[in-house]
């Protein structure tokens, strides 16, 4: 039976732009899992991080933009990893820059 497991989160960048929203989505390498489609951002947990610090880190180092807002959705995603036998558990996060 697969472990159920929470060791990554979701990132999301927005910004306003006049009286609209826009979202940054990332292209994935064409060689990596599910490569060529368009995502937010994923990152580990390093121990002793809470899942909002893991978010911001790696929102910061992946646009190198600074956050203004942080925001915590109201769901988790959720994805079975075949390669370790996991149900993983992702919190989701929304960042204004």
């Amino acid at each position: 039976m697969p472990e159920v497991i929470s060791d990554i989160v979701d990132a999301y960048i927005f910004r306003k732009n006049h009286a609209r929203i826009q979202f940054l989505l990332l292209l994935r390498r064409a060689d990596a899992s599910l490569g060529n489609t368009w995502q937010g951002i994923h990152e580990k947990i390093e121990p002793g991080e809470t899942a909002l610090a893991a978010a911001m880190r790696a929102a910061t180092q992946a646009t190198g933009l600074p956050i203004t807002e942080a925001y915590a959705a109201d769901f988790i995603n959720q994805v079975y990893d075949h390669t370790r036998d996991k149900v993983v558990l992702a919190p989701v996060f929304a960042f204004a820059v």
